[in-house]
């Protein structure tokens, strides 16, 4: 095979916090290098997974780049040729220039998929949208175990056919030690117990099942009144208030551990217990497997592919069943042996050789020309529904048929739900026969009307057509093409004429590229130029019948709100009728109450353009009463438009609200600043100095405002987000681990000296040479939990375009987050 340069992002990644993602890629990318030599392998990196990585091959270059624009410049290295297919380390919204056929994606599950109930609503929705965009678009997707290969295959989402799986083994550290117990700290072998324990290593996320687990621990001792202990370890983050519940058992969680922690207390431990509901794989049975430990872990998703005959399975989701296996497993220590042999042969099925080579087979395939469709077969002429409620439109309903009637593009699912009217639609809809389905029967109105139809629909894509609007020629082929050539979209919307009584055009509806923000001020999504996806309407369900006037306005919020692509594009689809007796003149009132119940629902506020449009409607259309009178008086409607917006968002403007909030954005504010403008240098020579000329004002009264709510002041001072550190640099560290040593790696751009403090103590002091990688803090550790506050003072600085002292360009460190700056 020949050589390819093949690039790895490893943006979403972080040590400890990504869990067994970022082991996953250091084996994987180390085998490759290893076993293929001809590929260059460029890493992608932020500081903060730069040290992932052994970068000791010879084909492997890593490339440190700052948060702001990052795949910016990674387009820039699929321009120039430096690279020829991209493995991106996690789905991400973030779009490429690169070819998306030359992207292979690491989908590792569709968990939140499965467990939607696991995500807060906006977690739940950026992973929708990226997840959504990779399976619509990616060359290939690469995944860990059979059994998330099958999820993927049948999302409704999916239409890459090269989805292949890449099965993880274990590290080097992992593996072969017959004691690693020797290879610890002092501080380490303490936290070892010496009595039996049962062990789960995982970060305190819900699927993960640690409230189960121990409801069953607890269940286990009070059935066998045995001195057992329970430990964990992980990302410590809501341990705290999960501890709260079980005080009473012996539980103990160590945070993040190293390697040969973990190795450590799988070969002293009675059994791992991996009770996770939802697994693309499952590392941590083969590094029991490995280590001589039994397993218990649960019969669900791909944990009983890894495990095979080498576990104990039981439901996840019973507390009772995982109790008896525990203490059948201690009750009964000739169960042990069967276990750790079988778990010993079951390793020989996961090798990093292999996954490497099936990588290294995918990114071939992408290089090789093959006319592979744009969408899948049964998708080449895909049926559109278009369902028309009518009730007593007569005089427009004949001329809404033929445009649909007429469009060029002939798979079509048309039905008109009749409400039953009593003037001439009837004797219409009995002239077209049975050209299309049609009803006319009592409703409920409108919306119930709409959702009759759509519970009869059969397209893969759907829309409705109100019985006075219109269709332009062509509409339909214009949606379908879209939809074809953008696979990710969940909704297309076109521009739309007005048009009067007689279908003379008399404007152009509002409609603008979409944002939810721009939702919230307006509509710009004109309903009958609206055309969606069958996958979004299963997913977000039927219009709300509660709603007589804004129902498209809600739904739209809805397929946002629950993850859906909503995308315009600039052909006029339609044209919208307006005259005095349509709902959206004759029952303005009303409209703007069902907006404001919408907007709180889904977004907790009202925009102000609402607010005033609706006082605008009562003082400025209102034929008497005291609305009238306020026209007259000046500024009258703006202060009432003023004190409901005050009103409606009370909560917003309660004075410590108000200062915490100040506090963090100017806090952030001056951080980021300075960084943003220097990567935009056509901004002007005003904007720099005035943003630093508010530097000294403003960071002080952020700390003053938000220290006087109970804010902590922030972790991070003198470091931007292009990653340069200035001369003087705090940063609150909280230790990886006890005993793992601190890292900042990067390059000084003139010789300097950096001195390092701990709360006011020396710890190191470095001379370091202009432009040469070196490291800081290499020798420093911490064996404490407790935050230190590092101090870094460089006696050497440059200063930029932005008129900042820059000392330090880091290119690796563990001393704090991203979310930190």
């Amino acid at each position: 095979m020949d050589g390819v340069r093949i690039g790895i992002e490893l943006r979403q990644i972080t040590l400890g916090a990504s869990g067994g993602v970022a082991q996953y890629l250091k084996g994987l990318v180390e085998t490759l290098a290893r076993t293929h030599p001809q590929h260059e392998l460029t890493l992608f990196c932020t500081p903060f997974s730069r040290g992932l990585i052994d970068e000791a091959a010879p084909n492997i270059h890593g490339v440190t780049l700052p948060g702001f624009n990052f795949f910016q410049q990674i387009d820039q290295f699929a321009a120039d040729g430096r690279i020829d297919v991209l493995l991106r380390s996690f789905p991400m919204q973030a779009a490429l220039e690169m070819r998306w056929s030359r992207q292979i994606v690491l989908l590792p599950d569709l968990q939140h998929e499965r467990y939607p109930e696991f995500f807060t609503h906006e977690v739940l929705r950026l992973r929708r949208l990226a997840f959504n965009q990779a399976m619509s678009r990616a060359g290939a997707i690469m995944t860990l175990s059979q059994y998330a290969r099958g999820t993927i295959l049948e999302h409704p989402w999916n239409r890459c056919a090269d989805v292949f799986v890449a099965e993880p083994s274990l590290q080097r550290s992992h593996r072969g030690s017959t004691d690693a117990t020797a290879a610890l700290s002092d501080a380490e072998r303490v936290r070892i117990p010496q009595g039996e324990f049962f062990y789960y290593p995982a970060n305190v996320w819900p699927h993960k099942n640690h409230r189960r687990v121990l409801d069953a621990f607890g269940r286990m001792l009070q059935a066998t009144g045995r001195k057992t202990q329970f430990i964990l370890s992980g990302h410590p983050e809501g341990w705290t208030a999960l501890s709260e519940q079980f005080a009473e058992l012996p539980v103990t969680h160590l945070g993040f551990v190293r390697d040969s922690m973990v190795r450590a207390l799988l070969e002293r431990c009675a059994a791992l217990v991996f009770m996770s509901m939802h697994e693309g794989f499952g590392i941590p049975l083969l590094e029991a497997f490995d280590a001589g430990a039994p397993v218990i872990c649960a019969n669900a998703t791909s944990l009983p592919e890894v495990a095979g005959d080498a576990a104990i399975l039981c439901d996840p989701t019973d507390e009772q069943a995982i109790a008896q296996a525990m203490a059948r497993l201690l009750e009964s220590p000739q169960l042990r042996v069967p276990l750790i042999e079988a778990g010993h042969r079951r390793l020989s099925h996961f090798t990093w050789e292999r996954s490497a080579a099936a990588l290294a087979e995918a990114c071939a395939r992408l290089l090789q020309p093959r006319a592979t469709p744009d969408i899948r077969v049964e998708d080449a002429n895909p049926l559109i529904t278009i369902v028309t409620p009518s009730y007593n439109q007569g005089r427009f309903l004949k001329a809404t048929i033929e445009s649909v009637l007429s469009q060029s593009y002939p798979h079509v699912q048309y039905m008109v739900i009749d409400g039953g009217s009593s003037d001439e639609s009837v004797e219409i809809l009995k002239h077209y026969g049975d050209r299309f389905y049609w009803v006319s029967e009592k409703d409920k109105g409108q919306t119930d009307a709409i959702n009759k139809g759509m519970r009869r629909a059969q397209g893969a894509i759907r829309a409705y057509l109100n019985s006075d609007d219109v269709l332009m020629p062509g509409a339909l082929a214009t949606v379908v093409e879209y939809l074809r050539t953008h696979p990710e979209c969940d909704l297309v919307y076109g521009r739309a004429n007005y048009i009067d009584e007689r279908g003379a055009i008399t404007g152009m509806y509002r409609t603008d590229e979409y944002s939810f923000q721009r939702l919230m001020q307006d509509c710009c999504i004109c309903q009958p130029a609206a055309f969606w996806m069958a996958r979004i309407a299963r997913q977000v369900g039927d219009f709300d019948e509660s709603l007589h006037l804004t129902m498209d306005y809600e739904y739209w919020m809805r397929i946002d709100r629950s993850g859906g692509r909503i995308e315009h594009t600039h052909d006029v689809l339609a044209g919208s009728r307006l005259y005095p007796d349509t709902k959206t003149l004759s029952q303005r009132r009303g409209i703007y109450e069902e907006i404001f119940d919408i907007s709180m629902k889904y977004a907790g506020y009202v925009d102000w353009s609402y607010i005033l449009g609706l006082w605008h409607h009562r003082v400025m259309e209102a034929r008497s009463g005291w609305p009238a009178r306020l026209r007259w008086m000046p500024g009258g409607m703006h202060l009432l438009a003023w004190g409901h917006h005050k009103w409606l968002h009370r909560d917003h403007y309660r004075p410590g609200v108000m200062a915490r909030r100040t506090g963090e954005r100017l806090a952030a504010g001056v951080n980021r600043g300075a960084g943003a403008l220097a990567a935009r240098p056509l901004l002007g020579r005003v904007a720099r100095p005035a943003a630093w000329a508010l530097a000294p004002v403003a960071v002080p009264l952020a700390r003053v405002l938000r220290r006087g709510v109970g804010v902590p002041d922030r972790r991070v001072e003198g470091i931007w987000t292009d990653n340069w550190m200035g001369p003087q640099t705090r940063i609150l560290v909280r230790p990886p681990a006890p005993g793992q040593p601190l890292r900042c790696a990067g390059i000084a751009p003139v010789d300097c000296a950096c001195t390092v403090e701990c709360d006011g103590e020396v710890l190191g002091e470095y001379q370091l040479r202009g432009g040469q990688q070196q490291t800081i803090c290499h020798d420093l550790t911490l064996d404490s939990h407790r935050p230190a506050r590092l101090s870094f003072k460089f006696s050497g600085h440059i200063i930029d375009a932005a008129n900042r002292k820059l000392s330090f360009l880091i290119q690796e460190t563990n001393l704090f987050a991203e979310c930190d700056l």
